[in-house]
């Protein structure tokens, strides 16, 4: 975009509505920044096993949102955890819990969720550990 520095614009407190969208409109994307708002963090390995994707075409998304400042990442030897970013403006949090909520019920967001839920209720969350 004219005017931005670096590949993503993304400072805390300086996020624009434009980018923030820009950054959600790829499926991936918005699946992995969608699963931890009610879970723990997530590795590149849970989110790969509840997305049913490739791990190369997962692994690239949560590394994009961490840059765009959407995702804070938690990093453990070789694992990198990721959660939402805990700095995110109220605007920024709002939307993304609204969204949840109204694709709540819908695929392939419904069965990401329960995905989610079983394998914390399972104890198979963080495998990755």
């Amino acid at each position: 975009m004219p005017g931005h520095e670096g590949p993503y614009i993304f400072r805390r407190g300086h996020i624009q509505p434009v980018d923030v969208f820009s950054m959600l409109s790829h499926p991936v994307r918005l699946r992995c920044v969608l699963m931890p708002l009610d879970q723990p963090e997530q590795c590149v390995f849970d989110l790969t096993a509840v997305i049913g994707a490739p791990r190369p075409s997962v692994s690239r998304h949560p590394g994009q949102l961490r840059a765009a400042g959407l995702v804070a990442d938690l990093r453990e030897g070789r694992w990198i955890h990721y959660r939402p970013d805990g700095g995110l403006p109220e605007w920024v949090m709002s939307v993304l819990e609204a969204t949840a909520q109204a694709v709540l019920d819908t695929a392939p967001y419904q069965g990401d969720r329960e995905a989610g839920v079983a394998m914390v209720a399972h104890g198979d969350i963080r495998r990755c550990r």
